[in-house]
C-alpha cells in the first residue's frame, strides 16, 4: 500500500511540473438572439489552473491593440500574488 501511495505521489508531482508545457486552443461558440459569436482562446496552465487567453473573435485574429490588452491581462495574472 505504501508503495502505491509513493508512486501515485511521484506521478502527480511529475504531472504538475509538466503541465505548464502543455497549451491548446479552444473555441467557444455562443448563439444569442440569432447571432453567432465565436471566441478562440489559448489555454495554458498558471499555478496549476487553466488560464484562457483570448486570441481571436469570430475567427479573426485580434487587433494589435486588443492583443496587447490581452497580453497585459496575462502578465497581471502571472504576477498576481497567490492567496494561501
Amino acid at each position: 500500500m505504501k508503495e502505491i501511495i509513493r508512486q501515485s505521489t511521484e506521478h502527480q508531482s511529475r504531472n504538475w511540473k509538466l503541465a505548464p508545457e502543455y497549451t491548446f486552443t479552444e473555441t467557444d461558440v455562443v448563439t444569442e438572439k440569432g447571432e453567432v459569436n465565436r471566441r478562440t482562446f489559448k489555454v495554458l496552465m498558471l499555478d496549476g489552473s487553466p488560464y484562457n487567453q483570448l486570441i481571436a473573435e469570430d475567427e479573426h485574429p485580434l487587433t494589435p491593440e486588443h492583443q496587447a490588452a490581452e497580453q497585459k491581462k496575462l502578465q497581471e495574472e502571472i504576477t498576481r500574488p497567490t492567496t494561501e
